[in-house]
């Protein structure tokens, strides 16, 4: 899978990714019964997040729209591609981008972003 950030009217790579990760979370609202004793549970709201990894390249113009994105708290619309074939789209709002800087090391970054709904195919 490979994450793709709208650039314009284009999709580029999202800025030398080397890995991903999505977690979705649903919070629990507590639901007892008043005859029960074992307290249960009903499904609240629910929100996703996806976190990028990856090579930082100052000229990449998919790390740009992400700092940008960042700098001007702007939406950001993320797609997921398969085999070279995009399939599904989600727009974000950027959490936290973080540069990682090691001595003799490859500069990295972790871009953060909290998805303001559901994926869509595309």
């Amino acid at each position: 899978m490979l994450l793709l950030v709208k650039v314009g009217v284009a999709y580029v790579e999202a800025g030398s990714e080397v890995s991903s990760s999505e977690s979705i979370k649903n919070d629990q609202i507590e639901a007892p019964a008043k005859s029960e004793v074992f307290v249960g549970s009903a499904y609240g709201h629910q929100r996703g997040t996806i976190t990028l990894n990856g090579v930082y390249v100052p000229s990449d113009a998919g790390l740009s729209a992400l700092e940008n994105a960042a700098l001007d708290q702007d939406e950001i619309i993320l797609r997921e591609s398969a085999d070279g074939v995009e399939v599904r789209e989600v727009t974000c709002k950027i959490e936290s981008m973080d540069k990682n800087k090691d001595d003799n090391v490859a500069v990295t970054y972790t871009c953060a972003l909290r998805m303001q709904g559901v994926w869509t195919t595309v």
